[in-house]
């Protein structure tokens, strides 16, 4: 099959059953954009739905998901990620607001590598919005056409390459830190293509491309092989299609979640619509499990509840069914066997399975006697991981954006640019190209009168400026070297600074500091009062920490993490 995942077996035990394989095998039948409906399904049961799906129709191409809003969308790809290898999300286009500035670059790149993949024809599950099918996108043809794909053992120099790239609009620097950049060094060609995660490093010897690695932007180092490099040489921001029109003939779209005046007007040959609503006489029926739904460690505290829940895992195992436990880490799992092995007779011994895998919620399907539990919903941490997911998502996004949203700066703000010092902004305006065109550019004043302008695919260059106290600093002359100097003496204070520091750090490595006594008994059993297992990082954190107080070389650490992932219990 073309879809495949971690718990394959589990996809197929549900696809199997006969009102299910019978449901399904009417997809394509009704008519061109006509959906068979699957009701009578679960919210949290869609993507493994989903996935049974795409597991049975999708020999003819792609799985496309649909979904009602860009929230959705963000935890239905999530969790759908668990159930297929396939799964991938198409984000959206955020703009800043207004209308000013430009894209995330980020999400741009995943755009467009995605695009690329669908347009030569592989085989994926993309998840989207409703309101994405009419965006216009780059068409297949700009794509596939332009891409210039280099691979180990390609024979020639790499000055071919570099005027190739200088051709398509391809900046030249001394190091590699953005998309639309390369440097050659030597026999060292690296190149950031506008759609790659990662930028790659290609080594040339006597003959042509001795190897491909990615690397790190900010340590320069690289940080594993590459099969190959490819290089997108046409102009990304043309748009000549529709996302639809990636649409194949083959490929099966499934609607999730959408009711009947939301759901969108798509023309394709293959429609499958998951719903909650109630559909008489089915049997093909996917329910919550209410009872394994805990609060915050009231799985261990509440025995009543707990007892409960065994009771019923232990009727099922009488009936035959296939229970699963899917947790996040596999302490987790060791943990809740620990807690069945109390609860469950000995002859249950490796009841429930327990298996690697991230779902917020669980779900079970009577009719093929298969339930699914959630780590997250027992311990009562379901709403949290679905919420930081989406948290470390947009943290990463914000992380990576340039200082290019202009709508922070308001006309008569102090700026600094990176190459001619301090300004002022003086707002946007449109001048003439020599094409004849008119382009929007940031307008800068100086001292005497002078004027940069500045244009928006170069306004990374521009930044609030950040002062101490209320003086307002002169502005810089165009021209001059009077910025050079200044930015030469703070790099020398820097240099000045990190001596500074490591000699204090010299100090702390001859200095002798206090030893903490061995772990006591008292200590073992506060740290066993902790209701949560502790996690491979939280244990290598606690271990070193304890070398360090044991030690009488003074402490030097500083322990990190996002909020509520236990820093206070380590």
């Amino acid at each position: 099959m073309v879809f495949s995942g971690d718990h394959d077996d589990l996809l197929d035990a549900a696809g199997s059953e006969p009102h299910l394989r019978e449901l399904l095998s009417r997809v394509g039948t009704a008519g061109k954009g006509k959906a068979v409906l699957l009701g009578d399904a679960s919210e949290q049961a869609w993507p493994f739905l989903g996935a049974v799906a795409a597991r049975g129709l999708g020999e003819g191409g792609s799985v496309w998901f649909v979904c009602r809003d860009v929230r959705s969308q963000e935890e239905f790809a999530s969790e759908l990620g668990c159930w297929l290898h396939q799964a991938v999300l198409f984000p959206d286009l955020e703009i800043p607001a207004a209308g000013l500035g430009l894209p995330d670059p980020e999400t741009a790149s995943e755009r467009l590598s995605l695009l690329g993949r669908l347009a030569r024809g592989e085989v994926l599950a993309p998840v989207i919005t409703a309101s994405q099918w009419e965006e216009a996108v780059p068409s297949a043809t700009d794509l596939t056409g332009t891409v210039l794909t280099l691979r180990k053992g390609w024979k020639g120099a790499p000055g071919s390459i570099v005027a190739r790239l200088i051709d398509a609009g391809y900046e030249r620097a001394a190091q590699v830190i953005r998309r639309g950049e390369f440097a050659l060094r030597g026999g060292i060609l690296d190149i950031f293509s506008w759609q790659q995660a990662m930028p790659c490093r290609v080594e040339f010897d006597e003959e042509g491309i001795e190897s491909i690695r990615e690397f790190d932007i900010d340590a320069q180092t690289s940080v594993g092989e590459a099969e190959c490099c490819d290089i997108q040489l046409g102009d990304t921001e043309r748009v000549g299609a529709r996302l639809a029109d990636y649409l194949g003939p083959g490929d099966l779209v499934i609607e999730v979640g959408a009711e009947d005046e939301e759901r969108p007007r798509i023309t394709a040959r293959r429609l499958l619509a998951l719903s909650s609503a109630p559909s008489p006489g089915s049997e093909a029926v996917f329910d919550p499990i209410p009872f394994a739904a805990f609060g915050a460690g009231d799985f261990v505290v509440d025995e009543a509840r707990r007892k409960e829940f065994f009771r019923q895992l232990e009727a099922w195992r009488g009936s035959g069914w296939r229970v699963v436990l899917l947790g996040a880490t596999e302490g987790e799992g060791e943990r809740f066997r620990e807690l069945a092995a109390k609860e469950l007779p000995k002859k249950a011994a490796g009841f429930p399975e327990t298996r690697l895998g991230a779902v917020s919620r669980g779900f079970c399907f009577p009719a093929a006697k298969l339930a699914v539990l959630a780590d997250a919903e027992i311990f009562g941490r379901s709403a949290s991981q679905r919420l930081r997911r989406l948290h470390l998502r947009r943290e990463r996004q914000r992380a990576a954006r340039p200082a290019i949203d202009f709508t922070e700066f308001a006309e008569g703000d102090l700026v600094v640019h990176a190459e001619h010092g301090i300004g002022r902004y003086l707002g946007l305006q449109n001048l003439p190209s020599a094409d004849g065109s008119e382009g929007e550019v940031l307008a800068l004043g100086f001292a005497d009168d002078s004027r940069l302008f500045v244009p928006i695919d170069q306004a990374w260059q521009v930044s609030r400026y950040v002062g101490v106290g209320r003086h307002n600093p002169e502005l810089s002359s165009l021209g001059d070297d009077k910025w050079s100097k200044t930015r030469r003496a703070a790099e020398k204070s820097v240099f000045l600074y990190a001596g500074r520091l490591l000699k204090l750090q010299a100090e702390r490595e001859t200095g002798q500091g206090h030893a903490f006594g061995p772990d006591t008994p008292w200590q073992l059993e506060l740290e066993q009062s902790f209701p949560y297992r502790e996690t491979p990082d939280q244990l290598r954190a606690i271990s070193e920490i304890k070398q360090d107080m044991e030690s009488r070389r003074p402490m030097d650490r500083l322990l990190c993490g996002d909020v509520g992932f236990g820093k206070t219990e380590v």
